[in-house]
C-alpha cells in the first residue's frame, strides 16, 4: 500500500512543471510512524526535505533512526513528537510557507475512540476557531478522528500539491458533521479521487480501507469539477496471512487513475452534482452498486419489444403451418 502512495504522488511530480525546477520537494507525514512512507521517497530521493509528526515516542525514534540508517542526513528532515491534531508542529512558515509539495500518509482508523473525552479531548471550542477547521464549520465526531487528519492535511498542502492517504471507508459515507465536511473539499474541488483498497491489507485489522486523493489546483478541464472513483478491491493476492497488491495491481489503479475514464465495474467519473444529490457519498462499491442497478422501467420496456416480436414470429409460423396443411 505504501509503494502505491508513492507511485501515485510521485508520478504527481513527474508531470506537473512546476516541481521540473522545484528544490527542494517538501514531503510531509502527519502520523509517520517508523517512518515507512517517508522512506519510500528517501530510497531515490535524498536532497526531498521530509517532514513528520508522531505521537507515540516510541515510533518518533524509530522515525528518526530509520532516516540515519537509509542515509538522510540530519538537515534535511524534521520530526516532531506531539498529538498532530491538538498541537501541530509544522506551521505554514518559512521554508514551507507555502504549504507541502507531497503529503502522504495512514492515519489511525477511528481516532478517538479510545480516548476520554474523544480526539478533542477538552479543546472542541478552541479547535472550532482552528484555521483548519473553522471554514467547514464542523469538527469531526470524538471517537471518529479520520477527517479530522484530512482537513489538517489539506489545511497544509501547497497549491500546486497533492495529498494521497489512507482513510476508513466510513468516514466516506456516514451522515452528520463527517458529510458536512465532505460536502467542503467536494464543493471546493479538492477530491481527486477515491481507490476503494482490498480487505486484510493492513496490520492488525481486517477491515478494508481506501485511499483519498487531495488536489488543490486541478490543471486539466476533465479533472474539474468531478471525482474519479476507482473500485480496487478485488485486486488482491494472498501472501502469509495478509492480502497485498503486486505491482500488476499497482499497475492497474496507475493506468486508470492516469487515463481518468469510465471502465465497466472498475472505476468511473461522479460530478459534483452527482455527489450532492448522494449526500456527499464517496463510498466506491455502493457508487459502482448505484451504476449497476437495474432499471425496472427500461427493462420492462426491452421485454415488452421482446415478447411483441416473438408474437410476430409466432403468427407468422402459424400461419405457414396453415398454408402447409392446406397444401397436403
Amino acid at each position: 500500500m505504501s509503494h502505491l502512495l508513492y507511485k501515485i504522488t510521485h508520478a504527481h511530480l513527474e508531470k506537473t512543471p512546476y516541481f521540473l525546477d522545484k528544490n527542494p520537494i517538501s514531503v510531509y507525514d502527519p502520523c509517520c510512524g517508523s517512518g515507512s512512507l517517508l522512506l519510500q521517497f528517501a530510497r531515490n530521493n535524498y536532497s526531498y526535505q521530509f517532514y513528520g509528526q508522531e505521537k507515540n515516542p516510541l515510533n518518533y525514534d524509530l522515525a528518526r533512526m530509520n532516516m540515519f540508517l537509509h542515509g538522510v542526513d540530519f538537515s534535511n528532515f524534521n520530526i516532531r513528537c506531539e498529538d498532530t491534531l491538538l498541537n501541530p508542529k509544522h506551521a505554514k512558515e518559512g521554508a514551507i510557507r507555502h504549504g507541502f509539495d507531497i503529503i502522504v500518509s495512514n492515519p489511525p482508523f477511528s481516532y478517538g475512540k479510545d480516548i476520554k473525552g474523544g480526539w478533542y479531548k477538552k479543546e472542541k471550542k478552541l479547535l472550532e476557531l482552528d484555521e483548519r477547521f473553522r471554514m467547514v464549520g464542523a469538527l469531526a465526531p470524538s471517537s471518529k478522528a479520520d477527517l479530522a487528519f484530512i482537513l489538517h492535511m489539506c489545511d497544509l498542502l501547497s497549491h500546486y500539491g497533492m495529498c494521497a492517504s489512507v482513510i476508513a471507508n466510513g468516514a466516506l459515507y456516514r451522515a452528520n458533521s463527517e458529510a458536512k465536511i465532505r460536502e467542503y473539499l467536494i464543493k471546493r474541488d479538492f477530491v481527486d479521487c477515491v481507490i476503494a483498497l482490498p480487505n486484510d491489507l493492513f496490520f492488525g485489522t481486517t477491515i478494508p480501507a481506501s485511499i483519498i486523493i487531495l488536489r488543490k489546483n486541478k490543471f486539466k478541464e476533465c479533472e474539474k469539477n468531478n471525482v474519479l472513483l476507482i473500485d480496487a478491491s478485488k485486486l488482491f493476492e494472498r501472501k502469509d496471512t495478509k492480502n497485498q497488491l503486486n505491482d500488476t495491481h499497482i499497475a492497474k489503479i496507475l493506468e486508470a487513475y492516469a487515463l481518468r475514464q469510465a471502465i465497466e465495474n472498475f472505476c468511473y467519473l461522479k460530478t459534483k452534482e452527482e455527489l450532492q444529490t448522494n449526500g456527499y457519498n464517496l463510498s466506491v462499491p455502493s457508487s459502482i452498486e448505484e451504476q449497476e442497478k437495474i432499471n425496472i422501467k427500461d427493462l420492462n420496456l426491452e421485454l415488452e419489444e421482446i415478447i411483441k416480436t416473438q408474437n410476430l414470429k409466432r403468427s407468422f409460423l402459424d400461419n405457414l403451418i396453415n398454408e402447409l396443411e392446406r397444401g397436403y
